[in-house]
């Protein structure tokens, strides 16, 4: 199954939206870039609804595009997703079997009437059409589901429509054993057909059992009757008490880490050594801690000095000032600095006789004539004088400025030294506060109630352990017991339902049950062995791949191996053979990194040929990795459709330029005005798609500070 087209009218975020899907063998990959909060979980669920309804998704939330709604969040939306897929169907004609490829167009539409926020779905329809050049043809109703689950089974949904991070959860820690081997047993029995056998197993003992029920009564049909009764009770004894088994070896195993993490707590406990020794410690610390403060201060006051010295405006205002010194300097060598008249012509009224003999008295006629000319001349250069008396003080003030000496620059290098010099000193007390801190948690910890608690907690866990170890025991050796009463029953009723075929018409229609459960059987365990064994060795082949680990061509590489278990279990093995915590002992990186390896062994296992859809497959991963990944994801799928943010797209591009065949980038105008960087041309919640590549920004989709893949 390939996907061509998909069309999501009034879908949440996805409002009146069109994506397009490369089908080409080469280049078949579409990326559609897109930050967080632009509806990638979104076309997610609505091709999960087109394709399965309703009941294939979370049923709390409705579907409707809010923006549809009035003022008050009420309205009655019309919800529409368009789906075109290509299948290859085999069409069996004069004895020969050929693949044909057929294009369907599928259409699921709903109404949901929306009031006070509380909604209710109605009118869901859904409709298939087989295109064809000369129109297209609908199908039947009654056919729809059934060319659908043949083209994309529903159980597989959440392996081929996956979300990164969900994807975790078959290794996540916060679930315990049985929940994670739950969820990997389910996704493996799904995609092998495993729970289409054991359902039909499970019938056919049902079967078996009425027809023994209807044996003739007779000295054998009695006899048989009671082994079949017998049987039933040892199959259900052994099925509870494998469960069992299984769910105390995983309490175990849980009490085993617990175990093991009180032991590295009271040998971390007695390696920190005696309590005054950390005391003196902390002695030391604090001291160094004063002093660092003090120079902190001292620095800060060299800074503060600096910031307060005409030196700091020399160096801001050197541009304007070089101009005005120069001038300066010219008035000076011209002679016109320094130059005031006002003194002399002063001093002259203080005398009767002026310099050249001529008569200044205030008694004589001439004499009162030159003083009242030598008064005006007063009074029309003083103004002149007052702006000379500036000019010649600013003239010498600058003679000593650093602008004048060529040196305003020094400022600059003091302040970035002193910085400089303040910055790593508020370093080294942060440091210095670190080790405190901890000096003083290890003291707080070495108390000997601490260090006799854990052991008494380490001594509880190893008892618990033990009873849980000898329940295993005797438990296993139970059934060991059961199984081997199981086969002697088993070879009884073979031999009296012989014995009975002849004359007794439901014995023989016991025995082709009995015959069709064990062939079923046998088929269950060659699948779970064989099939199972095939997934785990294609998963290790991948996630070592991804991860760039060879243990042959370097026995010391840290992952060796990764392992699904016939328990359901997905192990991750290092350095002679110590196995590692998938969630706990891998990065981020390597735990996507291994789930998506087993998704990707899954499907080829399988061999159902269909889209793998991911949303955020290189979240957390960067460098080979990543590179890594999204190389076997490419290539160990017949058609992938990847949701990458701009961050996952970066040191990527190559690869995508070299195999997507389509690529586009969706916003949500809700993002601006804070990370988009142009205002959108209508800002409602609804996804806008542009054309451009990873390579590419326009007005639509242009962020802020964001680096463009």
């Amino acid at each position: 199954m390939k996907l061509i087209r998909a069309k999501f009218t009034n879908f949440r975020l996805l409002k009146n939206v069109e994506l397009n899907f490369s089908t080409d063998d080469e280049q078949r990959l579409t990326v559609i870039r897109a930050a967080n909060e632009t509806g990638k979980t979104t076309t997610l669920t609505a091709l999960i609804w087109a394709l399965y309804g309703s009941k294939a998704i979370n049923k709390k939330n409705g579907y409707y595009s809010a923006t549809e709604l009035d003022k008050l969040g009420n309205g009655e939306v019309n919800i529409e997703v368009e789906v075109e897929f290509e299948t290859e169907e085999a069409i069996e004609a004069k004895g020969r079997a050929s693949l044909v490829k057929k294009h369907y167009r599928l259409i699921r539409k709903c109404t949901e009437v929306v009031k006070h926020n509380k909604f209710q779905r109605i009118r869901e329809t859904q409709s298939l059409f087989l295109v064809k050049p000369t129109g297209d043809d609908r199908i039947m109703d009654s056919d729809v589901k059934g060319i659908i689950e043949k083209a994309l089974p529903k159980n597989l949904k959440d392996i081929y429509f996956t979300d990164g991070d969900s994807a975790m959860s078959f290794i996540e820690a916060s679930a315990d054993q049985r929940v994670k081997r739950k969820r990997v047993q389910s996704a493996i029995e799904s995609l092998l057909s495993m729970d289409v056998v054991k359902d039909l197993i499970s019938k056919l003992e049902k079967v078996r059992g009425s027809y023994g029920r209807t044996i003739e009564k007779g000295n054998l049909g009695e006899e048989l009757s009671n082994l079949n009764e017998k049987r039933d009770d040892l199959v259900d004894f052994l099925s509870g008490e494998e469960e069992e088994i299984d769910e105390i070896g995983a309490d175990k195993n849980n009490l085993v880490k617990q175990r093991n993490s009180v032991k590295e707590k009271i040998e971390e406990t007695l390696r920190l050594g005696d309590r005054e020794k950390l005391l003196k410690n902390i002695k030391g610390q604090e001291r160094e801690l004063t002093r660092l403060e003090t120079l902190q201060k001292n620095a800060k006051i060299r800074l503060s000095d600096l910031l307060n010295k005409n030196s700091l405006a020399s160096f801001l205002l050197k541009d304007k000032l070089t101009p005005a010194t120069e001038l300066l300097q010219k008035l000076k060598n011209n002679k016109q600095l320094p130059k005031q008249s006002i003194p002399v012509l002063t001093e002259l009224l203080e005398l009767d006789t002026c310099f050249c003999g001529s008569d200044l008295s205030a008694s004589s006629t001439k004499g009162q004539q030159k003083r009242v000319f030598i008064e005006e001349k007063i009074k029309q250069s003083e103004e002149s004088d007052n702006l000379n008396a500036i000019a010649t003080e600013l003239f010498y003030a600058v003679q000593g400025d650093p602008i004048k000496k060529g040196n305003s620059e020094k400022w600059l290098l003091d302040y970035e030294s002193f910085m400089s010099d303040e910055a790593q000193i508020a370093k080294q007390i942060q440091e210095t506060e670190k080790n405190l801190e901890q000096l003083e948690l290890d003291v707080s910890k070495i108390k000997d109630d601490y260090l006799q608690s854990l052991k008494a907690e380490e001594k509880l866990l190893y008892r618990k352990i033990e009873n849980l170890t000898s329940e295993i025991s005797g438990r296993l050796y139970e059934c060991k017991s059961k199984r081997s009463q199981l086969a002697t029953i088993n070879l009884s009723i073979e031999s009296l339902t012989k014995k009975l075929d002849k004359k007794d018409n439901s014995a023989g229609k016991y025995k082709l049950t009995d015959d069709l459960n064990k062939i079923f059987t046998n088929v269950f365990d060659s699948i779970k062995t064989e099939e199972l064994a095939k997934v785990s060795t294609k998963m290790n082949q991948l996630f070592l791949g991804m991860i760039g680990s060879d243990p042959v061509a370097n026995p010391n590489t840290m992952i060796q191996s990764a392992a699904l278990t016939n328990q359901f279990d997905i192990k991750v093995y290092g350095v002679n053979g110590h196995e590692l915590d998938p969630d706990e002992d891998l990065n981020g990186a390597s735990r996507r990194a291994i789930t998506l390896a087993f998704i990707l062994a899954l499907t080829k296992v399988s061999k159902v040929d269909a889209v793998n859809i991911i949303d955020t497959p290189l979240g957390m991963m960067s460098g080979f990795v990543k590179r890594s990944v999204l190389k076997h994801l490419i290539a160990e799928s017949k058609q992938v459709i990847l949701f990458l943010t701009h961050s996952e797209i970066i040191g990527v591009e190559d690869i995508l330029d070299q195999f997507a065949g389509k690529v586009f980038t969706l916003t949500n105008p809700g993002h601006y005005p804070v990370q988009l960087a142009n205002k959108p041309p209508k800002e409602e919640s609804a996804v806008i798609r542009c054309s451009c590549t990873h390579r590419e920004v326009c007005d639509l989709c242009e962020r802020i500070n964001e680096e463009v893949a």
